[in-house]
Parts: structure tokens; C-alpha cells; sequence
């Protein structure tokens, strides 16, 4: 992450993963979500989240609060009970100043959260337990209230971080175009950029790497340096969005080839990642010197992931073009795990998201 704060997720592209994940497959981002609890405890609301549908998935196997209505006898209602009673007293606790404390009918109103929920946890701990059909619409009042007062929120904050970085290149496409005093492009950038890129890294990535050829050499620079001095792995965005261009005849093998050199100019140590994109020129050296040469030239910089630079070599120098001897491989025999199986997990000693031992794929479309 960039901001310095230590969390789970490897990047707000995989946390709006999980987001999506949870409206569309709630059980298949509950994995997710387990692999982030085995990291680092969980912030508050996705704890409460996996809670939540970790206790669904053991109870009746479905995502939907309304399978908990087959449920019969005392021992599912003191499990919903406690999910309910356990997520309202954290949420509260996270909202309540430890200072100046507030009732917890107060804190719920401050915050939006339903009265109904806070009169049940209260009912389920003094009182005699709830009917079924009360826990279960108290349990889907409370995925409502966390994917809208937390998700949804979250990812709009992160859109509208995008979108600010998007209309700063717009800004600085436009002035470059009336002005080439460098000068003057570099005061005018210091007003700009100032969002770190924080989600759409690939799309961005692939207009920079697209302005390459509208704008010209100096203005292209200044506008790639004041974008990665803010923004960590910012360059491996680019070259991706380059090959991507290259992947999809945006571009030719010569342009790909000039627009590396120059950004391995301005930045010496990229780390890229197997992405589709870095498969398909893998795949080009054998038919394209000049592909050949690319892959040579980041090879020459340790420009891949070193979970993947062996292989990459071992390809590399089975190709036609290659003076190597060694037999040629398929780019298939490359053997590519699915990225975040539990045995591979390995705990990164500093930062704050981790590192595996198998290679990471990034297959996602761009957006």
C-alpha cells in the first residue's frame, strides 16, 4: 500500500475486487476475506463482513439472510445472536470517542445505524432470543448497512480520487499543447498530481502509455516523473498499459521498444508482474526481433518480478533469436498458479500487504 497505514489487502484494485465479489458471489469473497484475516487483523466493518458470512456459509450454505428462515431450534439463533451482538459492539466501539463517550442509542443514530439491531442485541443478551425471522432480517439489515455506509462509500472515495488524477493529465495534455517551455510545464505540474493512484493503476497506465505518442518528448517526461515520484510501482502501470497497446495492434513492436527504453530511462528498476499483456511478448520473440530485444532490455534491468525472472529467462534464451543451444519451450509450459492459495501465503517482514511464493497473474480486463 501507499499510504503508509498496514493492511491485508496487496492494493485497492484487490480490495475493489472483494467489493465486487460481495455483491455478486458473497461466498467467493468470503475466501478473500479469510486470507486477508490469516495477514493482519481486519479493520472493524470487514470483519464484521466476514463474520457475517462466515456464519451463513456453516449455517445454511447461502449468502441470502432468508435461508436462515429453514433453520429450526435454540442453537442458530445464539449463533446469529452473537454475530449481531459481536458487530454492533464493534462498531459502536470504533464510532465512540474513548474520551467523550456517548450511549450506544446515540452513537447508532450518529451514525445511521438501525435502532432495531441495538434494542436486539440488547434483547439477545438479557433478555429471551429473538425469533429466527427477526435475526434473519436483522442480519440483512446489517449487510445493507455495511456494504452502503462502508463499501460503497469506500470505492466512491476511490473513484473520485481516480477521476481527479484522470482530469490532472487532461489539464497537462492540454497546456502541453499550447506551451514547450519546459519551464513553464513543470510550474504549471506542481498545482497537479496530487491524488495518489490508488485503483484503475491498469487504465491509467494505458493512457500515459497512449500519450507517449501525442505529446512530445520533454512534456511526456515531466509529466511520467511527477506521477511515479507520487505513486510507488507506477511504472511497472505503464509499461503494462504499453504492452497492452502492443497486445492489441495499438502500437508496433518498435514503438513498444522506444517507449521501454525511454521509460527505463527515467526509472532503472521496474518489477513487472505475468500478465496477459507480458505473456503475449513473451510469445512475440519468437517471430519478432525486435520483441526479442524488448524482453532483452528488461531482463538487462531485473525489469520482472524475480518470482518469475528465472523463467522468463529460460524462455528468453530458447528463442529463435537467442545464440542459446537449450531447447526451445512453449510459453504454456510456464507453470502459472492461481494467484493467493493458502499454502503459498508467505508473511512480508516490512510493509503492508504480502508477498507469495507462486507466480501472481493479473488477468482482470482493463476498465
Amino acid at each position: 500500500m501507499e499510504s503508509g497505514k498496514k493492511v491485508p489487502w496487496k492494493d485497492w484494485e484487490e480490495w475493489r475486487k472483494c467489493w465486487k465479489l460481495l455483491k455478486e458471489s458473497p461466498f467467493d469473497a468470503l475466501e478473500l476475506l479469510n486470507m486477508w484475516a490469516i495477514s493482519e487483523p481486519l479493520p472493524v466493518r470487514i470483519e464484521c463482513t466476514r463474520t457475517i458470512f462466515s456464519c451463513l456459509k456453516e449455517l445454511t450454505n447461502n449468502p441470502n439472510p432468508a435461508s436462515l428462515l429453514t433453520l429450526k431450534g435454540e442453537v442458530p439463533k445464539l449463533a446469529i445472536s452473537m454475530v449481531i451482538t459481536r458487530c454492533t459492539n464493534l462498531i459502536m466501539d470504533l464510532y465512540n470517542d474513548c474520551k467523550y463517550a456517548r450511549s450506544v442509542s446515540n452513537t447508532a443514530r450518529s451514525i445511521k445505524y438501525p435502532d432495531f439491531l441495538v434494542d436486539l442485541r440488547h434483547d439477545a443478551t438479557h433478555s429471551s432470543l429473538p425469533s429466527m425471522f427477526l435475526l434473519s432480517k436483522a442480519i440483512n439489515a446489517l449487510i445493507n448497512w455495511l456494504y452502503e455506509e462502508y463499501w460503497s462509500k469506500q470505492n466512491n472515495h476511490l473513484i473520485e480520487k481516480t477521476e481527479k488524477v484522470l482530469q490532472d493529465i487532461e489539464k497537462f495534455e492540454k497546456r502541453a499543447r499550447v506551451t514547450q517551455e519546459t519551464y513553464t510545464l513543470a510550474k504549471f505540474a506542481e498545482g497537479l498530481f496530487n491524488q495518489k493512484i490508488e485503483c484503475h493503476k491498469t487504465r491509467i497506465g494505458r493512457i500515459i502509455a497512449e500519450l507517449r505518442w501525442k505529446m512530445n518528448d520533454e512534456a511526456w517526461a515531466l509529466m511520467f516523473l511527477q506521477l511515479n515520484s507520487k505513486n510507488k510501482k507506477f511504472a511497472e502501470n505503464v509499461l503494462q498499459g504499453v504492452f497492452w497497446l502492443l497486445k492489441y495492434e495499438k502500437i508496433n513492436a518498435t514503438k513498444a521498444k522506444s517507449s521501454v527504453e525511454e521509460i527505463l530511462t527515467l526509472y532503472s528498476s521496474p518489477k513487472l508482474s505475468y500478465t496477459p499483456w507480458v505473456k503475449n511478448l513473451l510469445l512475440l520473440q519468437n517471430s519478432d526481433i525486435v520483441a526479442f530485444e524488448i524482453v532483452s532490455m528488461l531482463i538487462s534491468h531485473n525489469g520482472f518480478d524475480e518470482s518469475i525472472m528465472k523463467t522468463i529467462v529460460q524462455v528468453h534464451e530458447a528463442t529463435v533469436f537467442s545464440n542459446s543451444k537449450n531447447e526451445i519451450l512453449e510459453i504454456s509450459d510456464i507453470e502459472v498458479k492461481k494467484w493467493r492459495k493458502l499454502g503459498t501465503w508467505c508473511p512480508r517482514p516490512i510493509g503492508s500487504s504480502s508477498v507469495y511464493n507462486d507466480v501472481e497473474v493479473n488477468t482482470d480486463e482493463v476498465e
